[in-house]
């Protein structure tokens, strides 16, 4: 999977106490993102699809994606569109089979950023970020689906010029999913989630309302 967004909007803020804004308008960081399933489910059609979502087994896999900093960048600006650094993400995860219509899927990932040494107040370094998600998936029918949803993360410290600042991570959100089909080609999916637990970061009421059609 190739990425690259496109970012346009407009920041607004004090400067020296004074009213100031800023528009902005180009795009983000390159990214490119390898999934390989371990074990339980090769390429398949239509029937064998069918036939193994009907019978599910478990799955193990794993991802490593790799954020480029070819994004417009600023060192003299604090809100940029790119990072200015390398960023990856390895992630491992699997789904468990608990009865017939009950699956457990469960993910750990870890982030690792290297050093921006352009960033407005000087070198801006930061830790890893570890993370943890789990999801418990209730299938009603083909099609019908619930989810309850929980993820954690922590670390993240950011150290510039050499001061390390105190805002490490240890955040936990927990959420839900649910998936309506409608006319076997149509979906709408409903979700919310909230930052139960913040210690430094988001905090935040999340909801989702998306459709989806297949097309072919």
């Amino acid at each position: 999977l190739v990425s690259l967004p496109y970012a346009k909007g407009t920041s607004r803020g004090l400067l020296d106490g004074m009213p100031a804004q800023r528009d902005f308008s180009d795009f983000g960081d390159l990214s490119v993102t390898l999934n390989v399933n371990l074990r339980g489910a090769p390429s398949m059609n239509t029937e064998q699809f069918l036939a193994f979502r009907a019978n599910p087994r478990p799955l193990i896999g794993a991802s490593i994606k790799l954020i480029a900093p070819t994004g417009s960048y600023h060192p003299d600006r604090l809100v940029n569109v790119g990072s200015n650094r390398w960023t990856t993400r390895f992630k491992l995860g699997g789904v468990m089979l608990l009865k017939p219509k009950l699956l457990l899927e469960l993910s750990a990932s870890a982030w690792f950023f290297s050093d921006n040494e352009e960033f407005v107040t000087g070198r801006k370094e930061q830790d890893p970020i570890y993370a943890a998600e789990a999801s418990l998936i209730k299938r009603i029918r083909p099609g019908l689906w619930d989810s309850l949803d929980f993820t954690y993360y922590n670390g993240g410290r950011q150290t510039l010029d050499g001061s390390p600042l105190k805002n490490s991570l240890s955040n936990a959100k927990l959420g839900g999913t649910f998936v309506v089909p409608i006319r076997r080609r149509h979906a709408i999916k409903l979700g919310y989630a909230n930052g139960v637990i913040t210690k430094y970061g988001e905090d935040f009421d999340q909801f989702l309302v998306s459709y989806s059609v297949i097309l072919k």
